[in-house]
């Protein structure tokens, strides 16, 4: 879970989700709230959790993704439903770690700094039209 004081600024919200700061709003219009749409009108687990670990995605339909999915593991527990095969609590958190953290935001793509494959060949995320400024990156010091 986030730190609160480590928690990105917002912007505004769309649907109830945050809009995260330093994004222009071009990119606010035509991808994320669009995304953030497209995930309200899921109901499948296996789509919302394949969704939550795509890093192609914005970070906030991705933590859309994932509060609607944790929502469901708890009314599935409660109901005493059976469980969505594979998707657990952890893997769901797992998916969408740092994408809400200043600390861990990545400074030229949209994303956490660790969220997607890196190598070779590996397609990137979408990158910053700006990279964010020094004094938006928090030292990473352990």
């Amino acid at each position: 879970m986030t730190n609160p004081a480590d928690t990105i600024p917002t912007v505004g919200h769309h649907r109830g989700v945050p809009l995260h700061d330093c994004q222009p709003r071009e990119r606010i219009e035509g991808i994320v709230k669009p995304e953030i749409d497209t995930v309200y009108d899921m109901e499948d687990p296996q789509q919302l959790f394949a969704w939550c670990g795509d890093p192609w995605r914005s970070p906030e339909s991705r933590l859309f993704a994932a509060a609607k999915l944790n929502a469901f593991l708890d009314i599935t527990a409660e109901s005493r439903w059976s469980r969505p095969s594979g998707i657990t609590r952890e893997r769901v958190q797992a998916a969408v770690a740092m994408l809400n953290s200043q600390k861990w935001r990545d400074p030229t793509h949209y994303g956490g700094l660790c969220g997607w494959p890196r190598g070779p060949g590996m397609p990137e995320p979408p990158r910053r039209e700006t990279p964010l400024p020094d004094h938006f990156i928090v030292l990473r010091s352990g």
